[in-house]
């Protein structure tokens, strides 16, 4: 009896993931090789002021000794506040010149930051022995220096940068050697389909930013060159992809291709162009040159990889999961960790999430039983809007009571463009620029007015209280950095998703039993799929594997197998962002309940303070 519950229960989301894959925020690849010192003079917000986090940092940082956080906090040491903010606004700067895209959306002023802008550059994909070394020293020198600093004489949030910055180098180190497993073109979300909406997405703040635009666009060509020699690299080595990915990449291509007589990166950039005070023959003159360059450089660029990619063909010698490739267990110990910024192992994940499946159905299961009526909720329309502004209107009405507020942000939602449809996840968020007031952007995917019925839900992850509500807490209330360059997407999915499944509870027409039982089939579902990626990727399941272990959830799994490994293949450690990164919260959550003046808004303030951090940095920030 209760394996029919788990499959009646279970269906219903396991099948709507399937189609829909999951939504997420936007965020731009950083390439750790090649870095260009350059010192930050300015732009980070006075030391001496009086502090924003509300609570002690976490007690030390990886490999370091320091005070037990049960002795009596000393006060901060000015000169080291201020030595140390020096320190981590000057790497925030190296990061950030590694590529002009990636610096741009990061800050909107990166000359106010002491950041070389005098050269335009992509990221570089050089993999040699020698810029490997190069990149081993430089961790190995920020460490050396972070070591230099009296951590306990810092502020609180210092502290909890301090701790963040020592897990970060500890966890880059273990990638050194394994550049060639990086797949820039993966079928899902690989460059060849995010980096047109990045452009389309890439602000005018200024007119050195057209310029810099337009040299970027001009260098495509050659970065789509080192793609292919970095490609090259990888089939010399066997390491290519699959040849079925393979061609679902070749498919991404043509279709990108097939919008190039009416490119969106003409009339988005015209549109941009309006938001500058620049005279009409200077927007025609630009225009133009956006058009020619579009015409010369964008697309044959990826007629270039059309013609190019379909050499690799047969070139793969490994099948299936990372754990079938050398090294491959190693990269994904190491994807896991860095993506999801928890230090549970491989082995703590699988049984963290079968733990939280088995409790999530049994849950399920008692409500079902106890109140059949339940059942209904699936079927129904439950949510209350389907035009997305309204959405954002009344969850920001709704969190007042459990979230800190934050000032007025403005806002757009767009669409995404038809070309780019098939590839892209449901709503996006694309992150602003963390020094200056800008309006936010949220992305749908979908035609106007054919918006999904959950848009309300999906919202609450994309924006109130979510990743627009967080990155705009953060961009008020952070006064180091630094964080922002290297927190990890499992706090940020993690957060989004947590908040998300909370969401159910802002819906007046759900009972309190009707929003858990939604709540619990959305957890139980992203945990299976995170679970079967686990089960891809560290212990070599195939499709049959997959077929039997989600069968025992749910019938006529064969079909969602085939899709489940096919996603999951090309896009390894993706769904445990948002299914560990919410398990680390709610464990942290419930650790903190255990006080007795426990307060849900204290709880999820201190949790923003910390935010942009590995969840045991959070951890010990928030529980002390």
């Amino acid at each position: 009896m209760k394996k029919i519950w788990m499959k009646a229960a279970a269906l219903v989301l396991v099948l709507t993931l399937a189609a829909s894959s999951l939504s997420g925020c936007i965020t731009i690849a950083l390439l750790t090789t090649a870095y260009t010192a350059q010192k930050i003079k300015e732009g980070r917000k006075d030391p001496t002021e009086e502090e924003t986090v509300g609570t002690t940092a976490a007690e030390k940082p990886t490999g370091e000794e320091t005070e037990s956080p049960t002795q009596e906090s000393k006060p901060a040491d000015t000169d080291a506040v201020s030595s140390f903010h020096e320190f981590t606004d000057r790497v925030f700067g190296e990061i950030m010149g590694s590529s002009t895209l990636n610096m741009h959306y990061h800050v909107s002023d990166p000359e106010r930051f002491g950041i070389d802008t005098s050269e335009v550059c992509w990221w570089s994909m050089d993999v040699t022995d020698e810029t490997v070394q190069e990149y081993k020293d430089r961790l190995e020198g920020w460490e050396k220096e972070l070591k230099s600093f009296d951590r306990a004489a810092l502020d609180k949030e210092g502290q909890l940068t301090y701790d963040a910055f020592s897990w970060y180098i500890e966890v880059e180190k273990k990638c050194l050697g394994l550049d060639l497993l990086y797949e820039p073109l993966g079928a899902n979300s690989g460059l060849q389909a995010m980096l047109p909406l990045e452009l389309a997405e890439y602000n005018f703040y200024s007119e050195s930013d057209v310029e810099d635009y337009l040299a970027l666009l001009e260098l495509i060509p050659e970065f789509y060159k080192d793609i292919i020699e970095f490609e090259q690299q990888k089939a010399d080595a066997g390491l290519f992809m699959e040849d079925d990915i393979l061609e679902n990449t070749i498919s991404q291509v043509e279709d990108f291709l097939k919008g190039k007589e009416d490119s969106f990166l003409i009339s988005t950039f015209e549109e941009r162009l309006e938001t500058l005070e620049l005279g009409e023959a200077a927007k025609k003159e630009y225009a133009e040159r956006n058009k020619k360059i579009v015409s010369e450089s964008f697309y044959p660029a990826y007629e270039y990889l059309l013609e190019e990619l379909p050499k690799f063909k047969g070139k793969n010698k490994y099948q299936g999961g990372l754990c079938n490739y050398p090294d491959g267990k190693e990269y994904y110990a190491y994807l896991l960790q860095a993506k999801t910024g928890s230090d549970m192992t491989p082995e703590e994940m699988i049984k963290a999430l079968e733990r939280a499946i088995d409790e999530g159905l049994n849950t399920l299961t008692m409500m079902l039983r106890q109140n059949r009526s339940l059942y209904n909720v699936f079927e129904q329309d439950v949510y209350p809007t389907r035009d997305p502004n309204l959405a954002l209107r009344m969850l920001q009405e709704k969190i007042l009571a459990d979230f800190p507020e934050v000032p007025e942000v403005d806002y757009s939602v767009s669409y995404v463009d038809a070309s780019l449809r098939d590839y892209l996840s449901p709503a996006c968020y694309m992150i602003p620029p963390i020094d200056t007031e800008v309006k936010n952007s949220i992305l749908i995917n979908c035609d106007r007015g054919d918006e999904p019925e959950d848009i309300y839900i999906t919202l609450a992850h994309e924006g109130y209280p979510g990743h627009l509500y967080q990155v705009n807490y953060f961009k008020n209330s952070a006064t180091y950095l630094l964080r922002d360059a290297i927190g990890t997407n499992g706090f940020a999915e993690g957060y989004a998703t947590y908040v998300e499944n909370n969401a159910f509870h802002y819906i007046d027409e759900l009972s309190d039993d009707a929003a858990e039982v939604l709540k619990a089939n959305a957890q139980i579902s992203l945990y299976i799929y995170a679970r079967v990626d686990l089960g891809i990727h560290y212990e070599g399941w195939d499709v049959d594997d997959v077929a039997d272990y989600i069968g025992d959830y749910f019938d006529g799994a064969e079909d969602a197998a085939k899709w489940m490994y096919d996603y999951m293949r090309p896009d390894p450690a993706t769904y445990e962002q948002y299914a560990i990164g919410e398990l680390e919260i709610i464990s942290i959550e419930n650790e903190a309940r255990d006080a007795d003046n426990f307060d849900i808004k204290a709880f999820h303030t201190a949790l923003l303070d910390a935010s942009e951090a590995p969840f045991e940095v959070i951890r010990k920030f928030v529980l002390e």
